[in-house]
């Protein structure tokens, strides 16, 4: 498979199901932000505890941040709910819309606790990979949203990774989570870059 954005008219063409009065091909980020607008503190709390349970969250994360990934997962829960998704694939380019780039600067561990569940969460918009991570699942070997970045056929080593969710239930132990400075800082400023 190679990477690149997808013809969504095209796709829909092939993958919508007609005839289903609940069928939608897309979800609007307006619809997550929303959710994330009705998470409770305590529901906050107790995301934050999954995650030191699930992830090695390192000294040097922002506390914030952390707060910020919670509160987008669990309206990640509540969308799948919804919608009844067995995989999602996104793709976000943004207007500047605050609540929009909040909940998708904070996208990652949410995504990836899905995916742990059986629910493969794919970036840049990569529905094939979606499902290739479904299919592996339901052999129970899992998978996860990578690309290669180096191979060395001397020592049999291939580099990969990839800086969005991974599939934590496959990993060698528990994902480290680190971050020194705020995403969202980073992400403004690159919409600032782009947008009016």
């Amino acid at each position: 498979m190679r990477s690149s954005l997808a013809d969504q008219t095209w796709l829909f063409t092939k993958f919508t199901v007609v005839g289903l009065e609940k069928s939608r091909f897309f979800i609007e980020v307006d619809e997550l932000a929303q959710f994330r607008r009705e998470v409770t503190t305590g529901q906050i709390a107790e995301r934050v505890k999954e995650f030191y349970e699930k992830f090695e969250i390192g000294p040097d994360f922002v506390r914030d941040e952390l707060e910020r990934a919670a509160r987008t997962s669990v309206a990640l829960d509540r969308l799948v709910m919804e919608h009844d998704l067995g995989s999602l694939a996104y793709y976000y380019l943004g207007t500047g819309n605050t609540d929009n780039v909040d909940a998708i600067s904070s996208i990652i561990l949410g995504n990836s606790l899905l995916t742990a569940r059986g629910i493969p969460v794919a970036g840049e918009y990569e529905i094939k990979n979606a499902q290739a991570m479904k299919i592996m699942d339901s052999f129970g070997a899992g998978g996860s949203f990578t690309e290669y970045y180096a191979m060395d056929f001397k020592d049999d080593v291939v580099l990969m990774g990839h800086d969005g969710p991974g599939h934590i239930a496959i990993a060698q132990g528990k994902t480290r989570c680190v971050r020194s400075t705020s995403i969202r800082a980073r992400w403004d400023a690159a919409c600032r870059s782009r947008c009016p």
